[in-house]
């Protein structure tokens, strides 16, 4: 017959092990949660703690000591911080798969860590709190991306920042005096950023022609009205294979395309807004693709018309036909045929 003692013990070992990693850019600071230990929050002051180097060799030492501290490998979670933690939970899942490294939103962390009132702000207490964090919640694994949509990603998101430099710099010469040597450089930036746009359109449209799945479903979004090859590319490049989504909604939440509303008692009942969670990269293309398309006679324009007939500001009606346009490309891509008007009326 089992003891006390037994049963306590079953229960520990079965309870998952836990790292909170807060990284940065030449080290990242880990906290260990132990199986059994308390929730309160003064106690998380007792969690080990150590940093190491953000390299593969310190990724293996950092997996060596909290393999030697727990007796097994705990699950990791750290928030995103560019291409850091992405990097630094590639190299976890190289040493040791069972780490199943978590990347969560930075604003998850942050209001967690707030919501825990710390005394001091530090690394080694936002480690210890994303620790608590990971046992409480625990966050679904990081899915590292395949090179080749990492290098799409890379060109498109870099294609984004030329485009936004360019508009920037167009929009600088409007406002621009008397000085015609001003000008003269204005214009000469624009010209550059010009060929710096081209050069990455070419690059982006070999990149796809040399994988021929994504440019089947590039070709199949396309027939999309208001949805061109640049715009698939990027939500390709940012969402992944948009078919992974078991429903319209699930996509529609990691895209940040979702609405949410804000009420409380009688008093606050404010208009419903886009989360903005997510891709901006994503978001920021299906909108210009939505402005777009309102703007001519199609499917999309007629919603639009409605949706600011029934009230919606003209932000708000633009941006419920980004969100109709991405689930409609999901189900473009589920159902393998070319986009019909009862896609976007079924899938919205």
């Amino acid at each position: 017959m089992n003891t006390a003692q037994d049963l306590l013990e079953a229960t520990v070992k079965s309870e998952p092990l836990w790292s909170g990693v807060d990284v940065s850019k030449e080290w990242f600071d880990a906290a260990l949660w132990p199986a059994g230990h308390s929730l309160a929050a003064s106690q998380m002051r007792d969690l080990p703690t150590r940093r190491f180097a953000r390299t593969r060799e310190g990724a293996r030492a950092f997996l060596e000591w909290a393999e030697q501290r727990l007796g097994a490998t705990p699950r990791v979670v750290m928030e995103a911080t560019g291409s850091y933690s992405p990097q630094l939970a590639v190299w976890l899942l190289a040493e040791r798969p069972a780490s199943r490294p978590a990347i969560i939103n930075p604003k998850t962390a942050k209001d967690y860590i707030s919501s825990l009132d710390p005394r001091n702000q530090t690394d080694a207490m936002a480690a210890r709190a994303l620790a608590r964090y990971g046992m409480e919640r625990a966050p679904s694994p990081y899915e590292p991306l395949t090179p080749e949509r990492a290098a799409l990603r890379e060109l498109t998101r870099y294609r984004l920042v030329v485009v936004e430099q360019r508009q920037a710099q167009q929009m600088r010469l409007q406002e621009a005096g008397q000085v015609a040597l001003v000008k003269q450089m204005i214009r000469a930036d624009i010209a550059r950023l010009k060929r710096q746009e081209k050069k990455l359109d070419e690059a982006i449209r070999a990149h796809i022609r040399s994988i021929p799945a994504m440019a089947q479903d590039i070709a199949l979004l396309r027939t999309i009205y208001g949805v061109d090859w640049i715009v698939s590319a990027t939500v390709l490049a940012e969402l992944g294979d948009l078919r992974r989504f078991a429903t319209a909604r699930q996509l529609s939440a990691f895209a940040g395309t979702a609405t949410g509303r804000k009420e409380s008692g009688k008093s606050v009942r404010k208009r419903a807004k886009v989360c903005k969670r997510g891709s901006p990269a994503a978001r920021r293309v299906l909108c210009m693709a939505a402005r777009c398309a309102v703007r001519g006679d199609n499917d999309w324009a007629d919603d639009y018309r409605r949706l600011v007939a029934a009230g919606k500001t003209k932000r708000a009606a633009e941006a419920a036909i980004a969100r109709k346009m991405l689930v409609t490309m999901r189900a473009i891509l589920i159902s393998r045929k070319p986009y019909e008007r009862h896609y976007a009326a079924a899938c919205a």
